[in-house]
């Protein structure tokens, strides 16, 4: 179970890893990640530097958002692969 609360400055994060859940709701789209896995990347890769430039979310939580992007994007392209 994922729950969300907010930071200081206000932003909903989810409780996996101090993640923002406007990134987790990016990652839990499916369709839009089928549909272009590289583009879909590079947006959550952008978003998730941004949220760090903001220190919204500390080095950890980065590089587990960066990881969690790229297994989506290749995920996504073997779900392209398979139909």
């Amino acid at each position: 179970m994922v729950c969300s609360m907010r930071n200081r400055g206000g932003v909903v994060r989810s409780s996996a890893a101090g993640i923002p859940q406007p990134w987790m709701d990016e990652l839990n789209d499916k369709v839009a990640m089928i549909t272009d896995p590289d583009g879909r990347t590079a947006v959550m890769t952008e978003m998730a530097m941004s949220a760090h430039r903001r220190q919204d979310v500390d080095a950890g939580a980065l590089a587990e958002m960066l990881e969690l992007a790229e297994a989506a994007r290749l995920w996504a392209h073997a779900e392209r692969e398979a139909e």
